[in-house]
C-alpha cells in the first residue's frame, strides 16, 4: 500500500488490536487521515489482510470441530464395545440371567 517500515507495522498491530475498527475509521476520514493521499491503497490491503486471516481463522476452527466430532464418535464407539463386552461378560459368569 506505498507504507512501509515500522509504520506498516504499527498501523497493522492497530488494526489487530481493534478488531479491524481501524479499517472502517480510516476509510472514513479519507484522505485527511494520517495517511493522506495513501488511505485508500491502505484500506484495500487492511481489509484484504483482515478478511484473510477470518477464512483462516475459520478454517482452523472448523477443522478442529470436525477433529473433535470424530473424537467423539471414536469414543461413543469405543464405549458401546466396552459396555457390550462387560455385559458379555456378566451373561457368562451367571448364564444369561444377568
Amino acid at each position: 500500500a506505498g507504507i512501509t517500515g515500522s509504520s506498516a507495522t504499527q498501523l497493522a498491530d492497530t488494526t489487530r488490536q481493534s478488531a479491524g475498527t481501524t479499517i472502517s475509521q480510516l476509510r472514513a476520514e479519507g484522505a485527511s487521515s494520517p495517511l493522506g493521499d495513501q488511505t485508500a491503497a491502505a484500506v484495500t490491503a487492511l481489509s484484504n489482510g483482515f478478511a484473510d486471516a477470518t477464512r483462516w481463522s475459520l478454517l482452523v476452527a472448523t477443522v478442529f470441530l470436525l477433529l473433535g466430532f470424530v473424537g467423539a464418535l471414536v469414543v461413543r464407539r469405543a464405549a458401546a464395545r466396552s459396555t457390550g463386552a462387560a455385559v458379555s461378560a456378566s451373561d457368562a459368569r451367571t448364564g444369561g440371567q444377568g
